[in-house]
């Protein structure tokens, strides 16, 4: 695979952290006077201790939901992703940081009961045991999505509570970090960072984040357990780019709870309307569907760079929807009727019975009316089975230079995003948004 396929944003970023803090951390070990028993344990458990803390920070940062951390990570959406990989990969790397201080520990003929047991003896590291376990069962209960959002929500808030402990634990701790400045300086920028973006995130983002007021003009039932949200500004309007989301929250509404919930924009940016397309497939989104025009709403956004004018060098273009995951595509084929933009684009709305279709109509009714020209299939598959990437391909015909947008499970996008791994379109021509926001 060819290096440029490599350079994706996320990978960068978490190269150069670790670069950067691995190299400053070998550079303490130089700088300052060490004990002859750093290795073969002592050492890398240190080193794996100070990744696990600046990947907690960097996945903070990632989760802020501030645009202009944002835009280092290339949309909210990617950056959500980053999230979830680097929060689970700290908590591993600080699993076997545990582990690895195990054998100098025995060593030194320290009961490992310290290190492991609250209360164990005098000399045990109570308040390190406890935040540790509790950090293990934050991040445990953080990726079981059977939780309720709210009560989902609450433990990430805990979560940033935690971290900041941790923190404060490491950059007192007697030793490299306290005696080398240069590594001091970058784990307190990095640990401040975290800490601030989820001190941001849980106290500030709804006070100072972009707020838009809205008020509820319909809401109408397209397909089994789909329906349209219409809102219209009471205030400025939200400006956007097609395929963007943005979270909103009913205000002082007696059912529906008080936090933000994602949801992708439907509209285009050209009118004044707001519209959301909405699956209503848990309890907020049913109770939703049941608000009553008038009501008043805050829109946050808009964040996400899964918008084809982030990709415009690619003239063509493969949009690929399942189920609801059309969302983001009425919003670009809309706005492809108001601008002069040629494209050539393949348009894929994947369902699995033709009731399901709740959109259908509305494509027909518009991919024809735009400058671009567009090809249009609804692709049922209880007829037709799987749509592959090969099919797909073979459709297109003799062109390699297409660039892919996916939007729909997790699962789908990646068993796609493989499929054309596999045909040779290189990996930065593939964007994909899960449904899945947590």
């Amino acid at each position: 695979m060819a290096i440029k396929q490599l350079l994706r944003r996320e990978v960068i970023i978490v190269s150069l952290v670790t670069i950067i803090t691995t190299k400053l951390w070998l550079m303490a070990k130089f700088a300052t006077v060490q004990p002859d028993d750093l290795w073969p344990w002592r050492a890398p458990s240190q080193l794996l201790g100070l990744l696990s803390l600046v990947y907690m920070g960097i996945a903070l940062m990632a989760g802020a939901r501030s645009r202009s951390l944002e835009a280092i990570f290339g949309g909210l959406d990617r950056a959500v992703r980053l999230h979830k990989k680097l929060g689970r990969w700290a908590m591993i790397i600080l699993f076997i940081h545990l582990l690895m201080l195990i054998p100098p520990w025995h060593a030194a003929g320290k009961p490992v009961g310290d290190l492991f047991i609250p209360w164990y003896s005098p000399t045990a590291r109570t308040p390190d045991i406890l935040v540790t376990y509790a950090l293990f069962l934050l991040a445990f209960l953080a990726y079981n999505k059977s939780l309720p959002y709210a009560r989902w929500l609450g433990i990430h808030q805990l979560f940033g509570a935690l971290y900041f402990f941790f923190f404060i634990h490491i950059i007192f701790v007697p030793g490299s970090i306290t005696e080398f400045e240069p590594l001091s300086t970058w784990i307190v920028l990095i640990g401040a960072a975290g800490s601030l973006s989820w001190l941001y995130r849980i106290l500030f983002f709804k006070r100072f984040g972009p707020r838009y007021r809205y008020q509820v003009e319909a809401v109408k039932d397209t397909a089994n357990e789909s329906f349209d949200l219409v809102l219209l500004p009471t205030e400025r309007r939200m400006n956007y780019d097609p395929g963007m989301f943005a979270f909103i929250s009913a205000i002082e509404h007696p059912t529906l709870p008080a936090e933000l919930h994602p949801f992708t924009i439907s509209s285009t940016p050209v009118n004044r309307e707001l519209r959301f397309s909405i699956r209503a497939i848990g309890d907020y989104t049913q109770a939703l569907r049941k608000i009553e025009s008038g009501a008043a709403m805050d829109i946050y956004g808009p964040f996400g760079g899964f918008t084809p004018n982030h990709f415009v060098r690619y003239r063509r273009l493969v949009l690929i929807g399942a189920g609801i995951g059309i969302t983001p595509f009425l919003s670009m084929l809309a706005y492809e009727l108001t601008n002069n933009d040629f494209r050539r684009i393949w348009l894929y709305y994947i369902v699995r019975n033709p009731e399901d279709a709740g959109y259908d109509e509305e494509i027909r009714s518009r991919y024809q009316q735009a400058d671009s020209y567009i090809d249009y299939e609804l692709w049922i598959t209880k007829q037709k089975g799987r749509l592959t990437a090969k099919q797909i391909h073979e459709n297109i015909g003799d062109i390699d230079d297409y660039a892919v947008m996916l939007c729909g499970t997790t699962p789908f996008n990646k068993a796609l995003t493989k499929q054309f791994l596999e045909l040779g379109i290189p990996r930065e021509r593939i964007i994909s948004e899960d449904f899945a926001f947590r």
